[in-house]
């Protein structure tokens, strides 16, 4: 298994954290895990299962709880990331 660790900014927001993830997931892989370091949201990425971007692309969306987001196909993972500058629970979703 090779994993990618990526960080975004304590200040993100669910949408940048979202846009994060999924430009990152058609390089390294499918999002595994989302958590924080104190300092940045850390994300690891699984390059064993790297999405396929289609005409119906796929896409990740981060949401607070866990909570799935209209349209949900799966949980990828859950965590606590920093959003706004807060440690908040949340849970990354394929959509």
């Amino acid at each position: 298994m090779s994993i990618k660790a990526i960080s975004a900014d304590k200040s993100s927001s669910l949408d940048d954290l979202s846009l994060i993830i999924w430009g990152n997931e058609i390089v390294w892989g499918q999002c595994s895990r989302i958590g924080n370091d104190g300092e940045a949201t850390v994300i690891l990425l699984d390059r064993e299962h790297v999405p396929i971007a289609t005409d119906d692309v796929l896409h990740a969306r981060v949401v607070t709880g866990v909570v799935s987001p209209p349209g949900a196909l799966a949980l990828l993972c859950s965590g606590k990331a920093f959003v706004g500058g807060v440690v908040t629970e949340v849970s990354v979703y394929r959509v």
